[in-house]
């Protein structure tokens, strides 16, 4: 796993971007690199998803940066519920997905795009944010997965499906309560879900606190009931 942290501020270019990729592998005589991330799902990658991904376009900026001396960078996406070893003719599984290199033009236009994202994001404020939720947004026509598709059809937490399995549901779609680790100060430095308190633990120091908290559920969903003027 290799952590990236990259903040970029010059030539017209001003974002930051943050976070892990889950294989690297850098193949120094052919100046290479193979960059693959693993996934869980149930369905693979199509319509845009797969042609102009964003994950992949994050992830090589973010080698472009850290290791610039490789110029060629290919993401690849592998697809643990599906076969991923190679045929007898060497074909690889139906589970691996490998997306062309991404040119240097392409990255160069996606760190502009990142800069109006940046600066959007440095104005954003709830009244925008109310205004732009997925469950009002067009059910996506290339097959992809976003809008409305992204919250789930789950009514409430652990619903299940007519075969007995749980309905799938965005995390963030319904209230629950979750953990928040604290300085000495009160400052709040990491959060995490009950299940996942290890994540906290593991970075507790001397003075720092874990605290329970209350999360409302995604405005949309659970809009606050109206009482009735006339109810006692």
């Amino acid at each position: 796993e290799k952590r990236f942290n990259i903040k970029i501020d010059d030539d017209g270019k001003r974002y930051t971007i943050l976070g892990f990729i889950d294989k690297l592998f850098l193949y120094s005589k052919k100046k290479k690199a193979l960059i693959r991330d693993f996934k869980t799902s149930k369905f693979k990658f199509k319509g845009k998803e797969a042609t102009d991904n964003l994950q992949a376009l994050m992830y090589s900026l973010a080698v472009k940066h850290l290791y610039p001396k490789y110029l060629q960078r290919t993401p690849e996406f592998l697809f643990l519920k599906f076969d991923l070893e190679k045929d007898l003719l060497g074909q690889k599984g139906e589970g691996v997905m490998e997306l062309p290199a991404i040119s240097e033009d392409e990255l160069e236009g996606f760190e502009y795009y990142l800069t109006e994202i940046q600066e959007y994001l440095e104005s954003f404020n709830e009244l925008e944010a109310h205004s732009n939720f997925a469950a009002t947004q067009n059910y996506p026509s290339d097959g992809s997965f976003g809008g409305p598709l992204s919250c789930g059809f789950a009514k409430e937490p652990n619903q299940l499906k007519k075969d007995g399995t749980p309905m799938w549901h965005c995390a963030y779609k319904f209230p629950f309560e979750y953990l928040i680790l604290k300085d000495k100060d009160g400052n709040q430095i990491k959060t995490a879900f009950l299940h996942n308190k290890e994540e906290l633990t593991n970075i507790k120091n001397d003075g720092d606190t874990i605290i329970k908290a209350h999360y409302k559920g995604c405005p949309h969903w659970n809009k606050p009931q109206l009482q009735d003027e006339f109810e006692l």
